[in-house]
Protein backbone atom coordinates (compact mmCIF):
# COMPACT_ATOMS: atom_id res chain seq x y z
CA UNK A 1 0.00 0.00 0.00
CA UNK A 2 1.08 3.16 -0.68
CA UNK A 3 0.84 6.80 0.60
CA UNK A 4 -2.08 7.86 -1.97
CA UNK A 5 -3.59 4.66 -1.47
CA UNK A 6 -3.90 5.60 2.37
CA UNK A 7 -5.00 8.85 1.60
CA UNK A 8 -7.49 7.72 -0.92
CA UNK A 9 -8.80 5.52 1.95
CA UNK A 10 -9.43 8.31 4.65
CA UNK A 11 -10.50 10.96 1.90
CA UNK A 12 -13.48 8.86 1.44
CA UNK A 13 -14.41 7.37 5.11
CA UNK A 14 -12.50 3.90 5.17
CA UNK A 15 -10.43 2.52 7.89
CA UNK A 16 -6.35 2.14 7.17
CA UNK A 17 -3.97 1.21 9.41
CA UNK A 18 -0.50 1.48 8.58
CA UNK A 19 2.33 -0.40 11.31
CA UNK A 20 5.91 0.61 11.14
CA UNK A 21 8.20 -1.66 12.46
CA UNK A 22 12.17 -0.71 13.76
CA UNK A 23 14.19 -4.24 13.41
CA UNK A 24 17.38 -1.95 13.10
CA UNK A 25 18.54 -3.52 16.76
CA UNK A 26 15.65 -6.46 17.10
CA UNK A 27 18.36 -9.55 16.60
CA UNK A 28 20.49 -7.97 19.25
CA UNK A 29 17.80 -7.50 21.90
CA UNK A 30 14.95 -9.81 21.31
CA UNK A 31 14.75 -13.80 21.67
CA UNK A 32 13.99 -14.19 17.66
CA UNK A 33 11.25 -16.79 18.59
CA UNK A 34 9.37 -14.94 20.68
CA UNK A 35 9.29 -12.07 18.53
CA UNK A 36 7.95 -13.81 15.82
CA UNK A 37 5.64 -15.97 17.87
CA UNK A 38 4.15 -12.32 18.96
CA UNK A 39 3.76 -10.77 15.74
CA UNK A 40 2.15 -13.88 14.41
CA UNK A 41 -0.23 -14.91 17.56
CA UNK A 42 -0.89 -11.09 18.92
CA UNK A 43 -0.58 -8.90 15.38
CA UNK A 44 -1.63 -11.27 12.70
CA UNK A 45 1.34 -11.41 10.74
CA UNK A 46 1.67 -14.03 8.88
CA UNK A 47 2.91 -15.43 5.24
CA UNK A 48 5.01 -13.11 2.96
CA UNK A 49 5.35 -10.61 5.72
CA UNK A 50 6.60 -13.37 8.40
CA UNK A 51 8.80 -14.81 6.41
CA UNK A 52 10.40 -11.96 5.15
CA UNK A 53 11.02 -10.99 8.90
CA UNK A 54 12.22 -14.44 10.02
CA UNK A 55 14.60 -14.79 7.25
CA UNK A 56 16.06 -10.62 8.39
CA UNK A 57 16.52 -11.87 11.94
CA UNK A 58 18.03 -15.63 10.80
CA UNK A 59 21.95 -15.87 10.94
CA UNK A 60 22.60 -12.28 12.33
CA UNK A 61 25.15 -11.18 14.58
CA UNK A 62 26.61 -8.15 16.02
CA UNK A 63 30.07 -6.89 17.28
CA UNK A 64 30.84 -4.14 19.74
CA UNK A 65 34.09 -2.46 19.29
CA UNK A 66 35.35 -0.08 21.47
CA UNK A 67 38.95 1.65 22.07
CA UNK A 68 40.70 -1.71 20.00
CA UNK A 69 38.63 -3.80 21.39
CA UNK A 70 36.24 -6.70 20.24
CA UNK A 71 33.53 -8.71 21.46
Amino acid sequence: MYKDDLIGMMDSGEHALLALLDLSSAFDSVDHDILLTRLSRSFGVCGNVLSWMRSYLSGRTYTVRFGGTES
